[in-house]
């Protein structure tokens, strides 16, 4: 293994800038000052980092050791001062007698995640409650200050390094913002990994693994250590070696190794060992993985969560990206052209060098020319939102090759209240990308996420251009004050990939030349695709926009019946008012009241217009004026765009005109397109239809319930993703549902509409029931159109509680239950709040109280579990004391568990999730037969990309096999719970392109995995296969179990309507009983029991928000998900004349043998009952004498 040559890398961004992640060993409290000689005076805390970070957020919590509990709460915000030597502080000022006096008292230094990074204390030792540091006891420094302390002394850190540890504490002279006294800083950095590359198209070629580090560190006795995921095992080891080289005299560098035959992941793992034998890093790609061998032996890899796959390009890595000086400092990014030994293309290692105001060190006179002036530059594509926490945000700008970006800084604006909110600036100059134009990139976390929010793009002071995204805002800071944006028209929302971006396509070299598109595949640091920089174009751009009006200084509210601006003008015919930030003066009626200040107001008829795309009502936020329902009103506000909806507000005037009455305008589901919806935002309107209520997981804290014609379904659970239908019925699913909402402000509820006559916790409003003659004015909040009703609709229930599932019963009853996170905390009482589920003790027993009394009447022979609590089986575990609470409701040893201890593998727990499966049956009709096995990534099958079953995502699944003990079939219940789509998995895993979300990947193998073992593990055996797969109906993990032999016994039955579940108002199936061949040759019924599903959350087990009206230990919502239930036929001997099977003869076995020899079936000789050699009437003159109940009857 040899270090790969540097090589320069054509077309490198010339400056790339990150706001610094946190430091996590390096951040800490550094110096403070609480105590002296008469009134405590200049009271401080320093922290100190490596310089560049970033401490928005950080915040530093001081806690009283007298009863443990936080008094005061400092939120840092901005990047560290400088130190020298790579280090940086901060310095918190206190006021007087702001620190208290110890004996003891202690500090938290609090990261901007709310993790707890140190909890130092003074004069002694204490237990925080409450905060941060819940349950932490605090590290005392060892040294105090008391009432004679003098002034202008510290407690300080002492000693050389750059890391907490390095230091000890001292009482010294005061240096705040400065390095304290006998303190050196010497900031090295950790070798780490920088760069992978080990799958592309075709041939794997050029594989390496590149190391960053301090410069000068000499990589000899370090090795890199390579695992296969697939049990865990090292399967190469390569010794290192060379010195780091100082790249670009940064103090910083980078050296490549190659390294053919790196494994294609799926997952498979690097570890980077130290000299010392120390694992320094632990990293593996496409999962993580346990290694049980060499250097990282028990070790769990940290995902960096980007990948290659087979069809990578050939010359593309995966690096990290971002500025700073430790690993921590960057993130990984989607494949990009390789860098192997040369700085990556979107890294800065260190701060820049171009501050030294000395001697350049050059040979010239000092008088080069200076760059390019940057004229002709403009914003060319951002990134600012994904699915998930968001990833690669970044901002790039393009213009004339050799342009110098000295000068130019981009001002980040947040459209609520339109201030800035952070400013980065650009360095180097553009280089030559295509035809003397290029781009230069920057990585800006925290880019807010619209609706609206803007960029100005400013140089040497001046603002060149400013965009927003989500809607048009004004600045009221900063550069660009008073000016009003460009909405770019697109946008990014949370469902768009951490790789895409929104880019300007087109043809010329004006901004005005290029549009903007997607969101698509990012192209940062690089010409777009769909865009062509051309030599000659003649494009005329217009100067930004002021937002000055020359008449807008003179306006007045003038008198009643005056001229005034139209609503219609204010509202536009598009998304976005045309007049925003402008003052305006409207005259219209009050249609609709609500509380926290807001109202409407609607044009007299007189005064409408005769363009149906615009709308005649408008949203006023006035607090401070009194209006009335009916009341014409006269207003001198502004035009804005408050979260997607048009409205006035900053009201400087108002009159009132007398009154009108507003006739509501008709309005009908589904709408055409979405501007229709927006042609009636602000006005009142009226629907005559018979609607259903579509959602009400928010009805309980909020009082908005979603309707649309008709019970809507999610896409995939009718249609195949990715085929025109599913992309149709998700289009008329949007036109189809809109909101009714009442007219409280955020969580207080002025009125429950639904069911009109009261909704109480015996009384709900279940999704289902039919909603007509809404009437009220139609708003938007939050993504959606909604109407603030103004009287009350009419309500039929028409989607009743069923008392008990409609199933009919028989040999044996099979049931899945997703217990919604049911914890039990230490198993006494105590040790709550709990990880997941209940707050208190008595939330776990309202829960618990539900979930049995839910199952009491499912009443089935074996019950699968998911989410249930992974702490065991003992008997203080959360399964057994569900079975216990069972048992006490039902007698004793109705109900036993399987105890899967001998097959766990985390000290009694199955997996390391903190939820898990589980299964309870009654011995009673069924006996254990063999022990239970269980499905991990140790023993999961695999392919060419690894282990199929991930059990770091997905919950390990549990089988265990049966014996029915009236017939002595034997059988095996699978319970299984894959991964949610609630979070990113990674490019690759998630599909959006389909309509599948996150982890579709994970998910479809797990279902692979699982059938396929299943089918070793017990071959020709019936199979019931259940459980909460996250998966609708005609998604890929269930075409995979489809295509095994598997059924779905709901969708048997009930057909393609079947459903468990309801997100964002669309049902589907997540919850499955699913049956092999065998086991389908059973199946007699099935049913979801919808108890859950169409109940509102806020009749669920928890109090927060939910008050006496609905507290309640009803079996409805004992959970999200519905239980789906099937029962079976087992096999017994055939009675001889038992026509249909049913274990007797009657009336019916009679009727069908006669009815059989009149139509001349054909018929086996079981019912030549004489043994005459036909089969005619005299066979049914003895099977009546062969009836087992009196006269034949019929049970």
């Amino acid at each position: 293994m040899k270090p790969l040559a540097s090589a320069k890398v054509a077309g490198a961004i010339a400056s790339a800038l990150i706001s610094s992640s946190a430091f996590a060993t390096s951040v800490f409290i550094n110096e403070f000052h609480y105590d002296n000689d008469g009134g405590d005076v200049d009271e401080f805390i320093e922290i100190v980092a490596p310089e560049g970070t970033d401490l928005t957020d950080y915040s530093v919590v001081l806690y009283n050791g007298n009863n443990g509990a936080a008094y005061l709460t400092e939120t840092l915000s901005g990047t560290v001062a400088s130190l020298g030597d790579g280090m940086g502080s901060y310095v918190i000022n206190l006021p007087t007698n702001g620190i208290q006096n110890g004996a003891p008292d202690g500090l938290a230094l609090v990261d901007s995640n709310g993790q707890l990074i140190q909890f130092l204390s003074y004069e002694g030792s204490f237990t925080a409650i409450g905060g941060a540091a819940d349950g932490i006891t605090s590290v005392d420094i060892g040294i105090e200050e008391t009432a004679s302390t003098e002034i202008g002394m510290s407690l300080q850190l002492t000693g050389e390094g750059s890391e907490y540890d390095d230091f000890t504490w001292h009482a010294n002279n005061q240096t705040p913002g400065a390095a304290n006294q006998g303190q050196t800083f010497n900031f090295t950095v950790t070798p780490f990994i920088n760069e992978i590359h080990y799958d592309n198209d075709g041939g794997d070629i050029n594989e390496l693994v590149e190391i960053a580090g301090s410069a000068n560190t000499d990589l000899s006795g370090y090795t890199l250590v390579f695992y296969n995921g697939n049990g865990g095992s090292d399967y190469a080891t390569e010794s290192l070696s060379g010195v780091i080289p100082n790249l670009n005299d940064s103090g910083f560098g980078v050296l490549a190794f190659e390294k053919s035959g790196i494994q294609n992941g799926s997952p498979d793992g690097i570890a980077l060992v130290g000299p010392d034998g120390t694992v320094i890093q632990f990293l593996s790609y496409e999962g993580e993985l346990t290694a049980t061998s060499g250097a990282a032996n028990g070790l769990t890899s940290i995902d960096i969560g980007v990948s290659e796959t087979t069809s990578t390009e050939v010359g593309l890595s995966l690096q990290l990206g971002g500025e700073g000086r430790q690993y921590s400092d960057f993130t990984w990014n989607a494949p990009a052209s390789a860098t192997a030994g040369a700085v990556n293309l979107t890294q800065v290692f260190g701060t820049s060098s171009d501050t030294d105001d000395g001697d350049s060190g050059s040979d010239d006179d000092g008088n080069d020319a200076p760059g390019i002036i940057p004229e002709g530059v403009f914003i060319n594509e951002f990134h600012y939102d994904n699915d998930g926490g968001d990833e690669n945000e970044f901002v790039e700008i393009a213009g004339p090759a050799g342009a110098d970006l000295s000068t130019v800084s981009l001002v980040l604006y947040n459209g609520n209240g339109g201030t800035s909110y952070k400013t980065v600036t650009f360095t180097g100059t553009l280089p030559d990308e295509g035809n003397g134009y290029g781009t230069a990139a920057m990585l800006v976390s925290g880019i807010q996420n619209g609706a609206p929010d803007g960029l100005a793009l400013v140089v040497d002071g001046d603002v060149i251009e400013f965009l927003s995204y989500e809607g048009v805002m004004t600045a009221t800071n900063g550069p660009a004050s008073g000016l009003t944006s460009t909405d770019i028209l697109v946008s990014e929302t949370g469902t768009a990939l951490s790789t895409q971006s929104l880019q300007r396509v087109g043809e010329g070299n004006q901004r005005c030349s290029f549009t903007f598109a997607g969101p698509a595949d990012a192209s940062m640091g690089s010409i777009n695709a769909g865009q062509l920089f051309t030599q000659e174009d003649d494009a005329q751009c217009s100067d930004i926009d002021d937002g000055s009006d020359d008449n807008q200084d003179d306006l007045v509210i003038g008198l009643c019946g005056d001229s005034a601006t139209l609503i219609s003008d204010v509202q536009g015919d598009s998304f976005v008012t045309p007049l925003n930030g402008q003052r305006v003066v409207i005259e219209a009626a009050v249609t609709a009241v609500l509380d926290g200040g807001s109202f409407f107001v609607q044009e007299e008829p007189s005064d409408q217009d005769s363009n149906p795309l615009t709308s005649e009502g408008i949203a006023v936020y006035a607090p401070d004026v009194s209006v009335s329902t009916g009341q014409i009103v006269r207003l001198l506000g502004t035009a804005e765009e408050y979260y997607e909806q048009t409205q006035l507000s900053d009201i400087e005037a108002n009159l009132a005109c007398g009154s009108n009455t507003t006739l509501a305008t008709s309005m009908w589901l589904p709408v055409e397109n979405a501007l229709a919806f927006e042609a009636l935002e602000g006005m009142l309107i009226s629907n005559s239809q018979t609607l259903y209520v579509t959602q009400n997981y928010n009805y309980g804290e909020f009082g908005e319930l979603g309707v649309a014609p008709s019970r809507l379904y999610q896409p995939t659970q009718i249609a195949l993703p990715g085929s025109d239908e599913a992309f149709a019925l998700a289009s008329a699913n949007a036109l189809s549902q809109m909101l009714i909402d009442d007219t409280g402000s955020g969580d207080a509820v002025s009125a429950y509409y639904v069911p009109d006559d009261g909704f109480t916790a015996d009384n709900s409003a279940r999704s289902g029931m039919q909603v007509s003659n809404i009437e009220g004015v139609l708003g938007y909040a939050f993504n959606w159109y909604r109407v603030y009703q103004t009287k009350s609709p009419t309500t039929v229930n028409t989607n009743p509680r069923e008392a008990a599932p409609a199933i009919s019963a028989k040999d044996l009853t099979i049931a899945g239950f997703n217990v919604l996170n049911l914890f039990n905390g230490d198993g006494n009482g105590g040790d709550f709040p709990t990880a997941r589920g209940a707050t208190t003790a008595d939330e776990y027993a309202r829960q618990l109280d539900k979930i049995v009394s839910a199952l009491v009447v499912i009443n089935a022979d074996i019950l699968g579990l998911m989410e249930i609590e992974n702490d065991g089986f003992g008997s203080d575990s959360a399964i057994a004391q569900l079975v216990d609470a069972l048992n006490s409701a039902m007698g004793e040893g109705t109900y036993a568990y399987i105890d899967a201890s001998s097959v766990a593998n985390n000290n009694g727990a199955i997996g390391t999730d903190e939820i898990v499966v589980g299964i309870l049956y009654k011995p009673a009709t069924v006996s254990v037969n063999e022990a239970p096995r269980v499905l991990y990534s140790s023993n999961s099958p695999s392919d060419d990309e690894g282990v199929l079953f991930v059990d770091t995502k997905n919950r390990p699944s549990l089988a265990q096999q049966f014996i029915h003990l009236a017939s002595g079939e034997t059988f095996v219940v699978n319970v299984n719970h894959f991964k949610s789509k609630g979070s990113s998995c990674g490019t690759g895993d998630d599909d959006y392109e389909t309509g599948q979300g996150n982890c579709n990947k994970t998910r479809t193998r797990a279902a692979t995995a699982v059938a396929t073992w299943l089918e070793a593990e017990y071959p020709d055996t019936p199979v019931i296969l259940l459980g909460d797969l996250n998966s609708y109906a005609k998604e890929d993990p269930i075409t995979v179990l489809n295509d095994y032999g598997y059924s779905d016994a709901a969708a048997t039955v009930i057909g393609e309507l079947a459903y468990s579940y309801t997100f964002d108002g669309q049902l589907g199936t997540l919850d499955y009983l699913m049956t092999n061949t065998l086991a389908s040759e059973w199946l007699f019924d099935a049913t979801e029991w919808h108890i859950n599903a169409d109940e509102p959350a806020v009749l669920d087990y928890n109090t927060e928000d939910n008050g006496d009206l609905f507290t309640n230990s009803l079996l409805y919502r004992a959970s999200d998900h519905d239980p789906v239930i099937a029962t079976f036929t087992m096999p017994s001997e055939t009675m001889a004349g038992d026509w249909d099977s049913d274990g007797d003869i009657d009336m019916i076995d009679l009727q069908r043998l006669s009815m059989a020899i009149a139509t001349n079936q054909n018929m086996d000789d079981s019912f030549d009952l004489n043994n005459d050699g036909l089969i005619n009437i005299f066979d049914v003159m003895m099977l009546r004498n062969m009836c087992t109940n009196t006269g034949c009857a019929t049970n």
